[in-house]
């Protein structure tokens, strides 16, 4: 199994089961990022956004289940009302400091 360790960390940390009892009453995908961002350093920020690139890439044609087999304990996109794919890329683009477009 790839190593994505940040991205590990960010939905493992942030997107767990108590998302709303750590997450400083933040309940939107774009501020609990943003509050993974307060503490990581560019450096992380942009391997984050690396390992964001080589999970689309390592998983294009079946990317959903992937992204299901690795984080659905911790994480469902659907009960955020999007896709794996789509929080991929705002996690993507706010890591490399962008705005989140939709």
């Amino acid at each position: 199994m790839q190593n994505f360790y940040h991205l590990d960390q960010l939905i493992q940390g942030y997107f767990n089961q108590d998302a709303d009892l750590i997450n400083e009453d933040e309940d939107s995908i774009e501020g609990i990022i943003a509050l993974f961002k307060q503490t990581a350093s560019d450096e992380v920020l942009k391997e984050l956004a690396d390992e964001v690139d080589a999970f689309l890439n390592s998983h294009q044609d079946r990317l959903e289940e992937a992204f299901t087999q690795r984080y659905g304990f911790d994480f469902s996109p659907q009960l955020w009302e999007t896709t794996a794919h789509d929080f991929l890329l705002t996690v993507r683009t706010m890591a490399l400091g962008q705005t989140a477009m939709h």
